[in-house]
């Protein structure tokens, strides 16, 4: 079940969720497709998940599934509390 927004970027929005099966939270990036007609966005948002399919390391959120609808893409990435990088780096 799809919660609160919780961050915003030109191309997405990341939104909590709460899993059925354990109660577990987990954010959600939900890539709106009309915002991705440029190619270049295209392949930039596959390359996030090629990349973060492949990272483990504690300082790295972990993707937990990637799948797409005909109008989005969803990213099912670990919950990290304290807000977001880019707030902590200002």
């Amino acid at each position: 079940m799809f919660g609160r927004q919780i961050g915003e970027g030109a191309y997405a929005v990341v939104r909590i969720a709460t899993s059925r099966d354990n109660n577990q939270k987990y954010a959600i990036k939900v890539y709106d497709k009309t915002k991705l007609s440029d190619i270049n966005r295209q392949r930039s948002v596959r390359r996030e998940v090629v990349l973060l399919q492949k990272m483990n390391h504690p300082n790295i959120v972990k993707l937990i599934e990637a799948f797409e609808t005909e109008s989005h893409v969803y990213l099912v990435m670990e919950n990290v509390s304290g807000g977001s990088l880019h707030s902590y780096l200002k």
